[in-house]
């Protein structure tokens, strides 16, 4: 039960979420486009905690990434799902593709990673990510 209505509910938000993007297009009124953008970002992290609920049920995520896409790109989309986003600081990350059904698990993980970190930190200090290429020993960077 719980999962279905878990779906419904995301079904609901997706279509929101595609509804207030055709807003943000036309508006041209910056205050009036910081309140699409405020609604918007709600609306995201709602779908982020829906798909928390359906990871408990067992299920995998309600929606899917379209295409493959960069490691800075999914850690701007976490980013993008945690309440405190203004204080998140990107470095330079590696240049890496994503796989595209990868994606949703990979932004699910990292925005709680963010979201925990902004949480228990001093709330007048950024929260900085940063990423690196992980060489294990005996191996060399490019090969597997």
């Amino acid at each position: 039960m719980s999962r279905t209505l878990t779906r419904r509910t995301q079904e609901l938000l997706a279509r929101q979420l595609h509804l207030i993007t055709e807003l943000e297009q036309r508006q041209v009124e910056p205050k009036a486009l910081g309140r699409l953008f405020e609604l918007d970002h709600l609306a995201t992290r709602i779908r982020r905690h829906s798909d928390n609920l359906l990871a408990l049920t067992g299920a995998g995520p309600g929606w899917r990434w379209p295409r493959p896409a960069s490691l800075t790109e999914v850690v701007q989309a976490a980013t993008a799902a945690t309440e405190q986003y203004p204080r998140v600081e990107l470095s330079p990350l590696p240049e890496a593709d994503v796989a595209a059904a990868e994606i949703v698990d990979m932004i699910q993980i990292l925005a709680e990673l963010i979201d925990n970190a902004a949480r228990f930190s001093p709330p007048d200090q950024p929260v900085r990510v940063t990423a690196g290429w992980l060489v294990l020993k005996g191996e060399v960077k490019g090969q597997s």
